[in-house]
């Protein structure tokens, strides 16, 4: 649900009233109309907060919460609002402001140094959400979700070494996560011109998790690159029986590499993994570019699938063969086929995110290695 002003205003309401009843039933007193007082100060410390005012807000805000603890934890969920709602600069305001009480309990104080991180990485300021999530760790590293964070942010502003050494420091034995920021440590190395330096992290990558097609690819593509033909195959071609779901990422690389002489490659492959689809289509997709139709035709003879989705596409590339075999210029059916995907996509398990170029961290919910191959 998108949170409107006037949602907000009903959610502070909710709020206002809570504070209203606990005044209500409190005794009279000296203390309580002084209780009061703070209240109507509380209350118009919101207006000004709804209404932009943001300089009066963080006046009222400060001078109340340095005399009224007890407030804190309502402004903390106010900025939290704030921050649904994407107003961000105000949320910042509110948490910020929380920090003015000299002698807040630690517990408070980490939620909100926590909201104020997490204002920052909503923002785009990840350096400044780091420094932030580092301030929880450094108040009690066994809090996992605040070293999750911090490594998080870092990753975020591409500071993998740091990054890795999160990991490291902390104890997260996340193998395949240490992999992939191997990769990128490498990738940055090969944008300066240290190529060996990069293959170092190539190789530490492959080392840790022998499983990071990433990594395999990245070393093949930068062995390629400096000649070493035979290499970077044998690299592929590993990347692949590693993990041939991925083999449509590493298609174009292996037709520049080896020409028409591909077919072989692909073979070798299929003869350990006859069934998989993925291996399956890219060949075909292949083999119908290079109108070497007969070929088609034989594998698609003898594929076969027990999953619907594969079912399907079977059955489209079984038309599209046959229409550019018997050479049929039908608008309407070119038409119909067009509008199948020949290529797969790449679909996160955890979030259901989908985008046509393979992820190794999904772009919305920031996990590693969640990417599944779909063809529709």
């Amino acid at each position: 649900m998108v949170l409107t002003y006037i949602n907000l205003s009903y959610l502070l309401v909710g709020v206002v009233c809570g504070v209203i009843i606990s005044f209500t039933i409190r005794p009279k007193s000296k203390a309580a109309e002084k209780s009061h007082q703070d209240f109507l100060k509380y209350v118009q410390s919101i207006n000004y907060v709804i209404d932009n005012e943001t300089d009066r807000a963080i006046n009222e805000l400060t001078n109340l919460v340095k005399l009224n603890p007890e407030l804190i934890e309502i402004y903390l969920a106010i900025g939290n609002l704030f921050r649904i709602r994407g107003e961000l600069n105000r949320a910042l305001i509110v948490h910020k402001s929380l920090m003015a009480k000299p002698h807040i309990d630690d517990k408070l104080k980490r939620e909100i140094i926590l909201a104020i991180g997490t204002d920052y990485d909503k923002a785009g300021f990840h350096q400044k959400a780091a420094d932030n999530f580092k301030r929880l760790v450094d108040m009690d590293g066994s809090d996992e979700d605040a070293v999750h964070l911090l490594k998080e942010s870092l990753e975020k502003n591409h500071e993998w070494k740091e990054a890795l050494d999160v990991l490291k420091n902390f104890g997260l034995k996340r193998k395949n996560e240490e992999a992939h920021i191997l990769v990128a440590i490498g990738m940055e190395k090969k944008v300066n011109g240290d190529n060996q330096s990069a293959k170092s992290f190539f190789k530490k990558a492959i080392k840790t998790d022998s499983d990071c097609f990433e990594a395999y690819y990245e070393l093949a593509r930068l062995e390629y690159d400096e000649d070493n033909k035979e290499k970077s195959l044998m690299l592929i071609k590993k990347a692949i029986e590693k993990n041939h779901r991925f083999v449509s990422v590493v298609s174009g690389f292996v037709t520049e590499v080896l020409k028409e002489d591909y077919l072989e490659f692909y073979e070798s492959i299929l003869s350990k993994f006859p069934k998989s689809p993925e291996l399956i289509f890219d060949l075909l997709h292949h083999l119908s570019n290079e109108n070497r139709l007969l070929l088609a035709e034989d594998l698609i003879g003898s594929a076969s699938f027990e999953e619907e989705e594969y079912k399907k596409l079977l059955y489209y590339w079984k038309c599209k063969i046959d229409i550019i075999k018997k050479n049929i210029d039908s608008r309407p059916v070119w038409q119909f086929l067009d509008n199948i995907s020949e290529k797969p996509k790449f679909r996160c398990e955890y979030c259901g995110f989908v985008q046509k170029k393979v992820f190794w961290k999904c772009p919305q919910c920031r996990k590693w290695d969640t990417s599944k191959v779909i063809f529709n």
